[in-house]
């Protein structure tokens, strides 16, 4: 049996004509960059995206999660959409494992999990950590606004 490999652009394609489809009230971006990453941006939607985002910072000698106001460009972490995760599986493991992720609201989080499973059916990933050896078809890229655009609620 052969197994296809789809170009990397035309899963970006595919999975920016979906998400035109199911989320039609939704401006994106789907690109893809050197045959290995594609980027899934939230550009404009009729819902809050992100309701705050820290930083970290040093306050007195010790660590801190600065929150700071949403500024319209933010990157994802593609991790939490991961399997079968719900929006409050999310928010337990942001709280536990990742204190200084941005506060994405249930919309957001439901628009790029439905990017990441279109994804993910063409993806791979055979990778060994422990080896350092890394084989995945492509990787995964979300942001709400683009460094150029930032996001907008229409």
């Amino acid at each position: 049996m052969e197994t296809t490999i789809r170009p990397v652009t035309e899963i970006a394609a595919e999975c920016r004509k979906i998400l035109r489809r199911e989320f039609p009230e939704c401006k994106f971006s789907v690109s893809s960059e050197h045959h290995r990453v594609i980027y899934v941006r939230l550009l404009a939607a009729p819902f809050v995206a992100v309701n705050y985002s820290w930083h970290r910072d040093w306050v007195d000698g010790k660590e801190a999660f600065i929150k700071e106001p949403f500024t319209g460009h933010l990157p994802i972490n593609e991790n939490h959409f991961i399997g079968n995760l719900t929006y409050q599986s999310y928010l337990d493991e942001v709280n536990f494992r990742f204190p200084d992720d941005p506060d994405i609201t249930p919309e957001c989080w439901q628009v790029f999990k439905r990017a990441y499973d279109i994804l993910s059916k063409d993806n791979w990933d055979r990778s060994d950590i422990q080896t350092d050896y890394f084989d995945v078809h492509f990787y995964y890229r979300f942001e709400v606004g683009k460094w150029d655009r930032k996001f907008e609620k229409i």
